[in-house]
């Protein structure tokens, strides 16, 4: 899937972005909470938007829209039923979504993110942070997304968690042809977990393409006020101080080996 703004009106702005299922994007800056909007074209609807290529027409919006979903911080959080099964089939009737076995619905979600079928029967206040993370994804993966808009989405997750879910998610990318976007004040993890960037600062595209491109500009970034990786920090250190001759990397392991290299 692709989605295309050319010349999009948005809070008197022009916004120039494209956003393909080849890649894991990351959005940071002031006000990423726009992209919500953005996202959904909730501003002024033209000509400007081109889903695979083809102008969305205005009576198409609303089906465009239904095949985005956005996961909030603290979504589903405030939801009181008994156990887990109930909180999604709760969901699923909220949103109108009508399968043909529930049950298995439920199930394949979970089973996406890695959980087991068995917290079914759990309470939510029983779950680890890091489950309740798992659990969110898993809901919204419920509608079937084309694209999945995650904030946050690196909250609470350890170190293992985030791997597996970097695998499955990458799996939705690939296999699936889904769009994933991630917004978040993280910028190491930003860094290391995505392919492409876009740095949003006060209405307008700063900057937007490859994650190591992006973050090897890093007077750029100083100039938006943009925190840099410490690995980009290091790298650029390096390289202005001892002239050695080092590339950007997302890995550790990647960087270490290139000091070996050269050093």
């Amino acid at each position: 899937m692709e989605i295309e703004l050319k010349e999009y009106k948005y809070k008197s702005k022009k916004i120039n972005i494209k956003l393909n299922s080849k890649y894991i994007y990351g959005i940071i800056g002031k006000n990423i909470e726009d992209w919500e909007e953005i996202i959904k074209i909730n501003s002024n609807y033209k000509d400007n938007v081109l889903i695979n290529k083809k102008v969305l027409l205005e009576n198409e919006l609303n089906s465009y829209k239904k095949r985005i979903a956005i996961l909030k911080e603290n979504d589903y959080l405030n939801i009181h039923k008994e156990t887990i099964y109930d909180l999604m089939e709760y969901i699923l009737k909220q949103k109108k979504i009508y399968p043909k076995n529930t049950q298995k619905k439920i199930k394949d979600s979970l089973r996406i993110v890695g959980l087991n079928k068995e917290i079914l029967n759990r309470n939510l206040v029983t779950l680890s942070r890091s489950e309740t993370k798992l659990l969110q994804i898993a809901i919204s993966l419920l509608s079937n997304p084309d694209v999945l808009i995650i904030e946050e989405p690196f909250k609470y997750l350890d170190i293992k968690t985030l791997k597996n879910l970097m695998i499955v998610l990458r799996k939705m990318k690939d296999q699936y042809n889904k769009i994933v976007i991630f917004l978040s004040k993280d910028i190491e993890k930003i860094y290391q977990n995505t392919d492409n960037t876009i740095i949003y600062n006060k209405g307008n595209v700063v900057v937007q393409g490859k994650t190591k491109e992006v973050f090897k500009d890093v007077e750029l970034l100083k100039e938006n006020k943009i925190s840099i990786p410490e690995i980009v920090n290091f790298t650029y250190e390096v390289k202005l101080k001892k002239s050695v001759k080092l590339d950007y990397h997302q890995n550790i392991r990647d960087i270490i080996k290139d000091i070996y290299k050269h050093v």
